[in-house]
């Protein structure tokens, strides 16, 4: 007896299998299609063709180096708008003309919200600065700076990192209002290696070291503040002061290592409610002034504490009489005396 008659097995064609592909296919095509139409209207994000004398309006990444010919006048490029970013992507900055208002990179008036980043920026004579710059608000970091000055930098809020700075005469030049000058390394041959005046500004963790047979100026020098903190900062001017307070009012000068200089920290006496903590003071000497003194205060509503003076030409810590003595400090090795009128152990 036969079974039931099973029906035949429903097997999809190669033709209805091709039919599908190319259904799929095409549908396929069209979303990248799509897709790439959609690429295309996206903004541009490759790097930037930029030649000397352009003003930067939008966010650039270089794709070579920008250097000025020698009969160029003016700045190599200038910042002209708010809310960009300048990406040197490792690229320099050259300006080149004989001429002390040269700069690599300006702005044409004060801008904000702008970062420069990540490369080099020089002059090729030796009177070129290669910044000078009003930003508030703005990111300066990674970069190589080398020529007459290192940074000029008028305004508020903005923060200056991680960069190299060789000058032959000051350094970075920071005046405003809450600036941060953070993880900086600054060598110069002649003049100060950080100046900053304003309210509120941190100076921190940078090391600046001046020239041992030109620097006649000091590494870092503060006036004109108000509620400032320089903290842990390494400095050797030689022949001149590691840390100058001058005029101003509320400074903490907290664990900075100041070794070769005329005096390792000094508070002028024109400078009020400044507290002096937890520093090293060592080694401080000038061959050329024939002095050095860890810590010198001349101020009297300064407050030492916890401080460290050892092995300095004169004396480790020399301070007016009616300096506050916060306790801890200690000294020895001191060529005239380890402290005055502080007590050290």
């Amino acid at each position: 007896m036969r079974g039931p008659q099973q029906g035949p097995t429903l097997r999809p064609s190669r033709q209805s299998i091709s039919g599908k592909g190319i259904v799929l296919a095409v549908r396929l095509l069209a979303t990248i299609a799509a897709l790439l139409g959609l690429l295309a209207l996206a903004p541009h994000a490759s790097a930037t063709h930029v030649r000397c004398g352009d003003v930067l309006t939008e966010s650039v990444k270089l794709d070579s180096d920008v250097v000025c010919p020698a009969d160029f006048e003016g700045s190599a490029l200038v910042i002209g708008a708010d809310n960009i970013t300048v990406d040197l992507r490792g690229f320099s900055v050259l300006a080149s003309i004989y001429d002390s208002e040269q700069t690599a990179i300006t702005t044409d008036r004060p801008r904000r919200n702008v970062t420069l980043r990540g490369g080099t920026l020089a002059g090729v004579s030796w009177e070129a600065t290669p910044l000078r710059v009003e930003l508030s608000d703005s990111v300066l970091r990674d970069l190589d700076a080398e020529g007459l000055g290192g940074f000029y930098v008028i305004g508020d809020r903005n923060l200056v990192r991680d960069n190299h700075v060789f000058a032959s005469f000051s350094g970075m030049g920071i005046r405003g209002d809450f600036n941060r000058v953070v993880d900086n390394d600054v060598r110069a041959v002649e003049g100060y290696g950080i100046g900053a005046a304003g309210r509120g500004f941190e100076i921190e963790r940078n090391t600046v070291t001046l020239s041992e047979s030109y620097g006649f100026h000091d590494a870092i020098a503060v006036w004109g503040f108000q509620d400032i903190q320089i903290r842990r900062n390494v400095v050797t001017s030689f022949d001149s002061d590691g840390i100058e307070i001058g005029s101003g009012s509320g400074a903490l000068i907290d664990r900075n290592v100041a070794d070769h200089n005329a005096n390792g920290i000094r508070v002028d006496e024109l400078a009020s409610e400044v507290v002096v903590s937890r520093n090293k003071a060592n080694n401080n000497s000038s061959s050329y002034l024939e002095s050095g003194t860890g810590i010198r205060v001349d101020s009297a509503s300064t407050l030492v504490k916890q401080n460290t003076a050892n092995d300095n030409l004169d004396y480790g810590i020399w301070a007016v009489p009616e300096v506050s003595d916060g306790g801890g400090n200690r000294a020895s090795g001191n060529g005239i005396a380890d402290c005055v009128n502080v007590a050290c152990r």
